[in-house]
């Protein structure tokens, strides 16, 4: 039969080994949580640059309407330039077939009607 030390013995290998299993789980967890943490790591660094790229594209985006928005400004600037200087144009063209007897009756301001030497070259 078993004496009390023998079963006090046999208990304490079974804790022991209870132990042990347990012991190793929790390593195999830290492990794990170890490679997720490196993992996620990566990945936010991967984040944080796709982010930063972003950032630097927004910023280009904005520079470039702004930069889209000047042009098309200047250019509203030039056919405004443009229309006055037709109208200028149109007008001296009216006053001058208005001197000239051989073209009286013509319309300066309907460009069709306005003989050829006369036109400006567009």
């Amino acid at each position: 039969m078993k004496t009390r030390n023998d079963q006090m013995r046999i208990r304490n290998e079974q804790v022991l080994a209870q132990y042990s299993a347990l012991k190793a789980q929790y390593d195999r967890i830290e492990a794990k949580k170890d490679e997720t943490l490196a993992h996620y790591s990566a990945l936010k660094a991967q984040y944080d640059q796709i982010e930063a790229k972003r950032s630097e594209t927004l910023g280009n985006d904005s520079a470039l309407k702004a930069q889209y928005d000047q042009i098309e400004a200047k250019k509203d600037a030039l056919n405004a330039q443009y229309d006055r200087i037709e109208a200028m144009r149109n007008e001296s063209l009216a006053e001058y077939c208005a001197s000239k007897p051989q073209y009286a009756g013509i319309d300066a301001k309907k460009n069709d009607s306005i003989p050829n030497s006369l036109k400006t070259p567009q």
